[in-house]
């Protein structure tokens, strides 16, 4: 109980800025200097993003758009029947990379089925919800995912490359579609109160 009793006052007892000043003898350095260097380029890093998202998005806008949303529409459920064959190719050989496969064809199909593409009921759909530029939204996200998705998987560049091919295929359609020929959906802009509200209808 005494050994514990001294443990406590020796740590109640120390003094963070000692430490700091111990580290900084040592090691010669700056700990504030260092720490506030690390800020500044994460903050540089950050603008150079957001810069290099601003120039993309400005370069997409002036690409012509011959991809009408019917014709997304289709795509979209080719993508679904390619990551479907995709799990089956790996399906036995790589559990990874066909489950992998598996949740883009989910990703694909549940926001196609949910995505209003004309402003009309068309069998493509199932309940029309999100508007067509809600639906480029996840198709950046659904390219995301086939493209990291591998790295965080650690897959090898075989069983990568129909992931790579169909990111940078997705990344391709996504420029050269016209997203303001699409429909409004029913939920509009996203609000999470009419989200949840729309979902309880479904469910009802």
């Amino acid at each position: 109980m005494a050994n514990l009793d001294n443990l406590q006052n020796s740590v109640q007892n120390v003094n963070l800025d000692d430490i700091k000043n111990q580290v900084q003898d040592r090691l010669n350095i700056n700990v504030d200097e260092v720490t506030n260097n690390v800020r500044q380029r994460a903050s540089e890093l950050g603008d150079r993003a957001s810069e290099m998202r601003s120039r993309v998005s400005e370069r997409l806008d002036r690409m012509p758009k011959p991809i009408d949303p019917r014709t997304h529409a289709v795509l979209d459920y080719l993508v679904t029947g390619y990551f479907l064959c995709t799990a089956g190719l790996f399906w036995g050989r790589n559990r990874r990379a066909a489950g992998l496969a598996l949740v883009n064809a989910g990703m694909v199909l549940g926001v196609s089925m949910m995505t209003d593409y004309t402003g009309q009921r068309m069998g493509a759909n199932i309940r029309r919800l999100l508007s067509f530029k809600q639906h480029r939204s996840a198709d950046i996200m659904q390219a995301a995912v086939a493209e990291l998705g591998t790295h965080v998987l650690g897959l090898g560049s075989l069983a990568s490359l129909p992931f790579h091919l169909q990111a940078g295929n997705e990344a391709m359609v996504i420029g050269l579609t016209d997203w303001e020929a699409g429909g409004q959906g029913e939920l509009g802009e996203l609000n999470i109160d009419r989200v949840k509200n729309k979902i309880k209808d479904i469910a009802a």
